[in-house]
């Protein structure tokens, strides 16, 4: 009877092909598959950002009972009040406070710690405020009347001369530059290194450029008209012109995993497109929305509609972090040297940790790579930057990015180190240590210090009264007896007061 075999051999092919089918969409990378969301409240959204922990969009519907809707992973939104019903047009986050900007109303702008509790401010002046980004411990506003304002807290507000009285619809921030977009003018490109001084610059073409994003060292622009419709930039000065994947009313793009991201403000049409260098462009399956904004964040984009014809919001990856997690990182001065320890725990499909540096807390740049263990387990690194003491400033930020098997990165916490004269540099050798510490003390006064060693759970696994003196003092610590890790060794006296660590 070869009937009933024939079916369960058909029935065992389209399992395997189904499974195969599902396993490869959810391997794909964010931004090449999306999915509608829903929200509480079927209204327009014109903006999205990500920040403490939670998605914020806003609306400008004004006649709608609630303007703002937060969400912690894209997926689950609650409807918010705004601080006043305005026309909401964008909305960033920096500093520890969520900024949005409105076309109208007495208060055209509102901040919020949570996205959930928002108090009205007051603009600079009564403008078509349209756009809003952070960068350089300052919030940057621009209007479609040709107005900018700076806040450096996002309450307090001053009016900027622009380069020209565009209209003015996009800005970022990058490669310490802020570079804003206009849909009109003769120069439709203006930057400026603090948003307080601006120079006007030639775009590609004199197109609608709608919006503009930085990443991966390039600033990239789209226009929903002309005949290359994206154009790219590693200064914000000189541009050239890009084709899109497809002509259509583009109007936003963001930056995230290694990809661009564009949506277009259309309903039906190809209205989503990506690139990993700005330049080539994909087409993706389309997803029926007018679209406006896009971000992203923690593997997740999220962009969102300005009307209810169609979806509202979408997304695209999986929100959440690699299964890898650092349990400790911590950066010491040792001999005018920055030393960079931390630990992890859980590493699964990673491939190489690279050390960031920055001299402002906002645009890093890597300045070595160490590659991961890739085992389950705990796991501890260590990395010198041997050109700490080089650097000018008050202080330098450091933070560790792990790239995984298939390019997805995450980021550990940033952490600082003054720029500031010590009166005593520590060094631990070997390290990492085996039975016996050699502590090399270089000391440029004489003193009676407290020589502390503890673990990560915070035990005192072993304590030292010493006089040091001026210049080299070398103590011999036995660390036998001590289990395999990280460990804190702090030097205090009256004027001294240095820790570094060694593993273990």
């Amino acid at each position: 009877m070869p009937t009933p075999l024939l079916k369960k051999t058909t029935l065992f092919i389209a399992f395997i092909v189904t499974t195969f089918c599902l396993n490869t969409l959810q391997a794909q990378p964010p931004g090449t598959n999306w999915v509608v969301r829903n929200i509480p409240v079927s209204t327009r959204l014109t903006s999205v950002t990500f920040g403490n922990g939670v998605f914020v969009a806003i609306s400008s519907n004004t006649a709608a009972a609630n303007q703002v809707f937060t969400s912690p992973d894209g997926i689950t939104w609650t409807a918010r009040n705004a601080a006043e019903n305005n026309g909401w047009l964008s909305v960033t986050f920096g500093n520890g406070i969520f900024v949005a900007v409105a076309t109208n109303g007495t208060n055209q702008v509102m901040t919020s710690p949570d996205g959930i509790t928002w108090t009205a401010r007051t603009a600079a002046s009564n403008a078509l405020w349209c756009n809003v980004t952070f960068g350089n411990s300052l919030f940057v506003a621009v209007s479609q009347d040709g107005q900018v304002m700076t806040s450096p807290n996002g309450i307090n507000w001053t009016a900027r001369t622009p380069a020209a009285a565009n209209i003015w619809f996009g800005i970022t921030f990058g490669n310490n530059t802020f570079v804003a977009v206009s849909v009109n003018g003769t120069n439709r490109v203006m930057t400026s290194p603090d948003g307080i001084t601006w120079t006007a610059r030639t775009a590609a073409e004199n197109n609608v450029w709608s919006d503009v994003t930085f990443g991966n060292g390039l600033f990239v622009a789209v226009s929903g008209d002309g005949t290359n419709q994206v154009m790219t930039s590693p200064d914000g000065i000189t541009w050239t012109a890009r084709t899109a994947a497809e002509s259509n009313n583009w109007r936003s793009v963001t930056f995230g995993n290694g990809l661009f991201v564009a949506v277009a403000n259309s309903l039906t049409t190809n209205n989503i497109m990506t690139s990993p260098d700005g330049i080539n462009w994909t087409l993706r399956v389309p997803v029926n929305g007018v679209w406006f904004d896009v971000t992203y964040n923690n593997f997740l984009f999220v962009a969102v509609a300005n009307s209810t014809t169609g979806a509202i919001v979408m997304t695209s990856g999986t929100f959440g972090v690699l299964p890898l997690k650092f349990t400790n990182f911590t950066v010491q001065n040792n001999q005018n040297n920055a030393l960079l320890t931390w630990s992890t725990t859980n590493e699964i499909n990673t491939q190489r940790f690279e050390v960031q540096r920055s001299t402002n807390g906002s645009n890093f740049t890597s300045i070595g790579t160490l590659p991961t263990q890739n085992t389950s387990g705990n796991h501890q690194y260590q990395f010198t930057d041997a050109a700490f003491s080089t650097l000018t400033g008050t202080k330098v930020f450091y933070r560790i990015q792990l790239v995984d098997v298939d390019g997805a990165v995450q980021y550990s916490s940033t952490q600082a180190l003054p720029l500031s004269n010590k009166k005593i540099n520590v060094v631990v050798s070997p390290n990492p240590v085996t039975t016996q510490a050699q502590v090399q003390i270089s000391s440029s006064v004489a003193e009676n210090v407290n020589i502390t060693i503890i673990n990560t759970a915070g035990k005192v696994c072993y304590q030292q009264n010493k006089r040091i003196t001026i210049g080299n003092n070398n103590i011999a610590i036995p660390v036998q007896p001590f289990s395999t890790g990280i460990y804190t060794l702090s030097i205090k006296g009256n004027t001294i007061n240095e820790t570094t660590q060694f593993i273990k």
